[in-house]
């Protein structure tokens, strides 16, 4: 074994990331399609959106550090699913006005940064200082491979079904995995 954590356990942390990664474009994807179905594709709104979802990310990232929830990391992750799901359908709910619409997005960026920040942190606690760039770079590949795959889905869908329906399936479907998540006590273990 390459350190305590490796084997079924990493597998199964790797598998939940790749889930989430199939994700990663979603919000993307979502407020280029409401901007354009919303606002009349104005790049403005668009932008402003956007902008709000990435502010929401890095400030994930900043409460992830200050708050260094290291003995609920699993729990954290789970619920940061789960939230990005909810926040993804909310934002379907809010899309006729845009400053509510901006302020979710804000939301889905806040509990889509959470995952990656999470895994990240963890995994530069726990893994022996030599294992920890190849085992990161294998954990790399897993969200970027299900993200790409995820960005050709989830743009075909676009094309055969609204970008609300889009939104409110992709919102139930992160809600869903999140859930199923709670059920491997692996991921539920995971702290350090």
């Amino acid at each position: 074994m390459l350190w305590k954590e490796s084997g079924r356990s990493l597998l199964k942390i790797g598998s939940l990331f790749a889930a989430w990664g199939f994700f990663v474009g979603a919000p993307a994807l979502l407020i280029t399609l409401f901007a354009n179905r919303e606002y009349g594709s104005s790049s403005l709104d668009y932008g402003l959106l956007f902008t709000a979802y990435m502010v929401g990310v890095i400030a994930s990232g900043i409460a992830v550090h200050r708050t260094n929830p290291r003995r609920y990391i699993g729990t954290f992750l789970v619920l940061a699913m789960i939230a990005q799901g909810a926040t993804i359908a909310l934002a379907v709910v809010t899309l006729p006005m845009l400053v509510p619409s901006a302020a979710v997005w804000f939301l889905v960026g806040l509990a889509s940064g959470v995952p990656s920040t999470l895994v990240y942190a963890y995994l530069q606690a726990v893994a022996p200082p030599e294992a920890v760039g190849r085992i990161v770079s294998d954990l790399e590949l897993f969200p970027s491979a299900t993200g790409a795959i995820g960005a050709v889905v989830l743009g075909v869908l676009a094309t055969v079904i609204s970008p609300t329906a889009l939104g409110l399936y992709l919102g139930l479907v992160l809600v869903v995995v999140g859930a199923c998540a709670l059920g491997v006590p692996e991921v539920r273990r995971m702290r350090f």
